[in-house]
């Protein structure tokens, strides 16, 4: 971001080596977590459609409660099980497989990856099939909303990251809801169970019908997070099956693991620089 600069000196010699007008430094004189931040409001509060599954970390760090309201419509979005392939070339073939069929079906796809690198593959694949597609990531933000306003239209393809459609309804046409609505497609499954929700939720809103669908391999990095023990016992399923899909619920079994597990992690992080902010802050 412009208003962000490397401290002591370290963003003066990169302008100076790139070539760049040299701006003058800046050292930060104090710090404060973002727990610590809040913590100066009088009043805190919030809504979010995912937020339930860190109710016990909201209450324990901020002494918030949290109340789930219940939809205006029922949700009729069906969310199918994870599909998972033994290689990440075979996943992205049923990925592709996943959105022609869609396109031939008049049915609009959101594609959600982890990050504008993996997106970028994707559009590659896209590009060199000759299908027509429209991108959203953090280099095309700009241009979200009219990017948002065509994704629930007939057989739109929009490929994304998980920036897609903030705070923005997808509203499918009425040939994409004859086709069975929006279905959202994840190219892999993210650091946390929230963010595949916040995905998810793109489609099936104000009780329109829609579809969900993440794929994995296991080649993927989330497996990284999983034991030696695990990876083993996951090897040896995959030689068991002769396939090359292997969309089994002992198989998904691991990969909820590795999600929980990097979870954990992550929580950890931050209830140890909560821990270390109380001690320090009172000096």
């Amino acid at each position: 971001k412009e208003s962000n600069r490397w401290k002591h000196g370290l963003h003066t010699a990169i302008e100076v080596k790139e070539e760049v007008e040299v701006q003058d430094d800046f050292d930060g004189m104090a710090v404060i977590s973002l727990k610590n931040y809040f913590r100066l409001y009088n009043k805190v509060a919030g809504m979010s459609g995912t937020i339930m599954p860190v109710e016990d970390e909201l209450k324990e760090i901020y002494n918030l409660h949290c109340a789930s309201l219940p939809t205006h419509k029922p949700l009729i979005r069906k969310d199918e099980p994870l599909r998972v392939f033994k290689t990440s070339q075979h996943k992205d073939d049923a990925i592709i497989q996943a959105i022609i069929e869609n396109s031939r079906t008049g049915r609009p796809s959101l594609v959600g990856s982890i990050s504008v690198k993996r997106s970028e593959q994707l559009c590659e694949k896209l590009d060199e099939l000759g299908i027509v597609y429209n991108k959203l990531d953090a280099k095309t933000i700009k241009d979200e909303a009219n990017t948002i306003a065509k994704a629930g239209i007939g057989n739109t393809i929009t490929v994304s990251t998980s920036v897609a459609g903030r705070g923005t309804d997808i509203k499918p046409s009425q040939d994409a809801i004859s086709a069975g609505g929006l279905m959202v497609i994840g190219t892999d499954l993210f650091e946390s169970t929230r963010i595949d929700r916040q995905l998810k939720g793109r489609s099936g809103r104000q009780g329109d019908p829609g579809t969900s669908v993440f794929f994995a391999s296991l080649e993927d990095q989330i497996l990284k997070n999983l034991i030696q023990e695990d990876v083993e016992a996951l090897d040896k399923l995959s030689l068991q099956c002769s396939e090359i899909e292997i969309s089994t619920n002992e198989v998904r079994a691991y990969f909820n693991k590795a999600q929980q597990n990097r979870e954990a992690y992550l929580k950890s992080c931050r209830k140890e620089t909560a821990r270390k902010d109380d001690i320090i802050a009172p000096q």
